[in-house]
């Protein structure tokens, strides 16, 4: 099922509330587009440490492991990328005072969502 590494998280918020609510509302949304026919605790959410000082300047998402089905059609991946990007956005606007000295203040937010094809791929999971 999805998972979604969202990277650029200044290192500060490692381990904030800020933090848990963006896991936890990014897999609220992810679960919410009907045609990925999936619920939030099927989503994986990591935003693990930047490896070049970013700081605040680019948040960049990874929407991976989402299996190609006919219903998950191009539109419906713009769709997923959009709403993820924009809650993205919403959170760190939404809490400009307390976050002004870890984002900047218009920071780059990009979303990629790569289909995964099991049929070329392989896959494993101990949870059926």
């Amino acid at each position: 099922m999805p998972f979604i590494c969202i990277e650029g998280i200044p290192s500060g918020l490692r381990k904030s509330d800020w933090l848990s609510r963006l896991a936890y509302e990014v897999r609220e949304t992810v679960a919410s587009i009907p045609e990925l026919h999936i619920n939030a605790s099927q989503v994986s959410v990591k935003a693990p440490d930047d490896m070049i000082f970013n700081e605040g300047h680019e948040v960049i998402a990874w929407v991976t492991g989402l299996f190609i089905t006919p219903e998950r059609t191009s539109a419906v991946h713009d769709a997923l990328a959009y709403k993820v990007g924009e809650l993205i956005h919403k959170l760190i606007q939404e809490d400009r005072g307390g976050l002004t000295h870890y984002f900047t203040a218009d920071p780059l937010i990009e979303v990629f969502v790569v289909p995964f094809d099991r049929r070329a791929g392989g896959f494993y999971t101990n949870k059926p």
